[in-house]
Order: structure tokens, then C-alpha cells, then sequence
């Protein structure tokens, strides 16, 4: 406990944001090499590192995933192991998830598994959604074929050490949607010259807030929620010719996804034909929805029954979202939460720390699962 808790504080005390883990990484193979993994692969889908345990008997590869990236958030925590990095924070917990893979690694340093393969994946660059897909293309172009995948994810509000499951859809599925409008500047004397796209920005916006509120379009729950706009500058001779309007997209289902998609599309290009504008839509930010399989959840249930710790059914998705479900898509993959206190400041707060007292709990569901499906 002792040696993670170090490990978690030297992390947290060095934050890197999403696809610049590169000190992290180096951190975290000193410690794992002192950990005798039978392979330890460093820039896995960027800066991500790979720690290979094997059975002595064939059986599945099976994959435990730790996020490495910070937020760019700066710290309001008085500790000794504050970031040292003006503006960047570990303030969604992810130092701590590296804390319990590397738990896990010790754990199988001293007993490894009875049969197949146990691989640790230390993944860069979840934040941005673009890490696991990365990750788990290099991996399979490196042999190795997880047939069963699992993740953990720290959540306030709940039972210190509790295990949060939802045997459904854990974290929603989102995008960042944005719309760039080219119309024609021109003197504010002399509006009719140009051609202002602030009347389609304003449609859009409408449009596009009315639309998810839309009854019989969507099987489930979905979300559109408009986060900026760009129009003209502080020039008041000039009229805008160019316009930006940026959004977040989040459903349950990935079908519904892809309706609300196509929905917002055909909006915006309806509104830029009808006021003669030039348009350009483009997505950032892509995550799908994690839905977990039966048959993985059902480790975890077992799992933590066998090591005594309290279960919590989640009555809901997540709507806040999570890049191991390009996990979920691939192979029999679970991601369930772990809980952080219930009177714990929230992820993404600049109050938020993960506490270490639930390191523990969390390597011994890791092991757990190591020891149901790899003996």
C-alpha cells in the first residue's frame, strides 16, 4: 500500500496532459520493470505502455486498462503532493487507476496466472477520446487479441470502495460537433453588400437546442448541449462574414448517435441553404457508448463478492463518457466504478483528490478478475 500510495503522489505531483504522458510513461516502467513482467512494451498508441504476465498453461488474453492523461485544471488542494504544473491537474482520478494497475502488477509479480495472458495497459490520452482506439489497434498488430477487457473508474457521491456497476450502457456516448458558416463581410453602412451568417447562428442554435428535446425521434435518452460561438469582432464599421457554432452531442445508444448526427446535420445544412451560406461541419471529441457485456460484468460481481466489498446497481448511465468503449466494441469488456466518498469533491473540480485508501480495493478486484477467468 505504502509503495502505491508513493507512486500516486509522484504521479499526481507530475501531471502531463493527453498525448504528452512521455514522463509519466518513464515513471511508470522504472516501476514495473521492478515488477518482472515477461514483456513490458513501452509507446503503446502513443506514450502507453503494455506489461505482459503470462500463465504457464494457453488461455485468453484478458486486458486491464489505466488511464494516464491530466486535465489542464489547476489544483486547489493543499497537499504536499500538489501539482507542479501551472494549470494541469490529475483532477478525474487517473494517477490513482495507475496506482491500482500497478498494485496489480506487484500482485502478479509474486503469483502469476494459472493459464493465458494478463495485460496491464497503461493507456495515454483518454481525455481526447483518441487513446484507447489507438492503443488497441497496436496491441492487435502485436499479436496480442484481448478476448476479455476491464477498466475502473473512481466516482464521487458514492460508498468509500464501493463497486459501482450498470449492466447496461456505463458512460454515454458524445461528440463535439462544430459548424463553421462563410458568408461575405461587408460596412455596417452597407449590410445588404455582405452576407452576415449571425441570423443562421442564431437558427442553429435554436434548431439544435430544440432537437434533442424532440419527442418519437430517439429510442433513449439523448443530449445536445451548445457549448461556444464565434461571430465578427469588436469592429463596429464591419459586418461578420464568418461564424463558428460548436456543440456537444450525448446519447445512450449508439444507434440514437448516429440519428442525432444526421438530425443536426440536415439542420444545419437546411439553415446555411436558406440563408445562402457556405458550410463546413466537422466532429472532434468522439467517444461511443461503453456498454458493458454479461458476461464480464458478471466477473466483477464475483469478483468483489469474494473480496467483501459493497455492490452498487446503477439505476442510470453515466452521461459523462469514457474511450475504453472502444473496448466494449472489440471484445467482452467491462468498466464499472469505484466509489470515492460520498461527500468527495466531484471529477474535474479543482478540489478533487483521489483517495488512496481505496488503492487497495481496487487491486484486489483486479486480482479478483485475474484469478476468476486466469486462475
Amino acid at each position: 500500500m505504502d509503495e502505491l500510495k508513493r507512486l500516486r503522489h509522484e504521479l499526481h505531483k507530475n501531471p502531463e496532459l493527453s498525448n504528452k504522458e512521455a514522463d509519466t510513461a518513464l515513471r511508470l516502467k522504472f516501476f514495473l520493470s521492478r515488477h518482472k513482467p515477461d514483456e513490458l512494451i513501452s509507446g503503446v498508441g502513443g506514450e502507453g505502455i503494455l506489461a505482459v504476465y503470462r500463465g504457464a498453461e494457453p488461455g485468453p488474453d484478458v486486458l486491464f486498462r489505466a488511464d494516464m492523461d491530466a486535465l489542464a485544471i489547476e489544483e486547489n488542494n493543499k497537499v504536499s503532493y500538489a501539482s507542479t504544473k501551472k494549470g494541469i491537474g490529475h483532477m478525474c482520478g487517473h494517477d490513482g487507476h495507475m496506482a491500482i494497475l500497478s498494485g496489480l502488477a506487484v500482485s502478479l509479480a509474486h503469483k502469476r496466472p494459472t493459464k493465458g495472458r494478463a495485460l496491464l495497459l497503461f493507456q495515454p490520452a483518454e481525455e481526447t477520446g483518441e487513446g484507447a482506439y489507438r492503443a488497441l489497434k497496436d496491441i492487435t498488430m502485436r499479436g496480442f487479441k484481448p478476448e476479455y477487457a476491464f477498466a475502473i473508474h473512481n466516482m464521487p457521491r458514492f460508498p468509500k470502495g464501493a463497486v459501482l456497476i450498470n449492466p447496461g450502457t456505463f458512460a454515454v456516448a458524445s461528440k463535439g460537433l462544430v459548424v463553421k458558416l462563410y458568408g461575405k463581410s461587408s460596412h455596417a453602412a452597407e449590410p445588404e453588400k455582405g452576407l452576415s451568417p449571425a441570423l443562421a447562428v442564431a437558427r442553429t442554435i435554436e434548431g439544435l437546442v430544440q432537437l434533442s428535446k424532440s419527442v418519437g425521434l430517439f429510442h433513449d435518452y439523448v443530449l445536445l448541449t451548445v457549448i461556444y460561438t464565434k461571430l465578427g469582432e469588436v469592429a463596429f464599421g464591419t459586418t461578420p462574414g464568418y461564424a463558428e457554432v460548436g456543440a456537444t452531442l450525448r446519447a445512450i445508444k449508439n444507434e440514437d448517435m448516429k440519428l442525432l448526427s444526421k438530425f443536426s446535420e440536415e439542420l444545419v445544412q437546411r439553415v446555411a441553404q436558406e440563408q445562402g451560406l457556405e458550410v463546413e461541419i466537422s466532429y472532434t471529441d468522439d467517444f461511443p457508448a461503453a456498454i458493458n457485456n454479461a458476461e464480464a460484468i458478471a466477473h466483477v460481481e464475483v469478483a468483489a463478492a469474494k473480496h467483501g466489498l459493497e455492490k452498487v446497481m446503477l439505476t442510470e448511465p453515466n452521461r459523462w463518457s469514457e474511450d475504453f468503449s472502444h473496448f466494449t466494441l472489440a471484445c467482452k469488456a467491462a468498466i464499472f466504478g469505484l466509489g470515492s466518498g460520498v461527500d468527495h469533491a466531484d471529477l474535474h473540480s479543482p478540489n478533487y483528490d483521489f483517495p488512496d485508501d481505496i488503492i487497495d480495493p481496487g487491486v484486489n478486484l483486479f486480482r479478483g478478475i485475474v484469478d476468476e477467468i486466469l486462475g
